[in-house]
């Protein structure tokens, strides 16, 4: 059984890739936010960037226990997360490891700024959310080893093929 890790850049359309996957697989879907506290959940709602020192205590301290939480329920589902950094990434292989499940990791990778920017802006507050993805980005560590990548067009290659 494997759980399938769901992550990439903010907008770059982690969540409807995530239940896209779970619905091929047919195994339940799960936001990694909602293992946020109410103080990071009011701040994230706010487009209020995080730190790396919240990021790091959110995925040590709520989000790894939150999986394993899960997987007494679920051998296999799919859980979309930012997951920016290798490190973190490495946390949650392991301990699904720790507990007879491999990882599998999905890359949600946008074929373009302007459409994530586009993604964005429909979220409100729209211009916050790019700011604060545009101040984030260079902290994005590109996966390396075993991913698989997930190229987001948000639908503009199915939206040419109708007309």
């Amino acid at each position: 059984m494997a759980v399938h890790i769901v992550f990439g850049e903010m907008g770059s359309g982690k969540s409807f890739q995530g239940q896209r996957l779970a619905s091929q697989l047919g195994v339940p879907y799960f936001e990694g936010d909602e293992f946020l506290s109410e103080e990071l959940k009011a701040r994230v709602s706010r487009a209020n960037p995080l730190t790396v020192g919240d990021v790091n205590k959110f995925v040590k301290e709520c989000l790894v226990p939150g999986i394993l939480r899960l997987t007494h329920a679920n051998r296999a589902f799919v859980i979309s997360q930012a997951l920016y950094a290798r490190a973190h990434r490495e946390q949650v292989a392991r301990a699904l490891e720790s507990v007879g499940l491999a990882a599998q990791f999905h890359w949600v990778r946008p074929t373009s700024l302007l459409l994530q920017i586009r993604a964005l802006l429909k979220r409100k507050p729209g211009f916050k959310w790019v700011l604060v993805m545009l101040i984030s980005k260079p902290w994005f560590q590109k996966p390396e080893g075993q991913v698989n990548i997930i190229e987001n067009d948000y639908g503009v290659a199915a939206d040419k093929t109708k007309h």
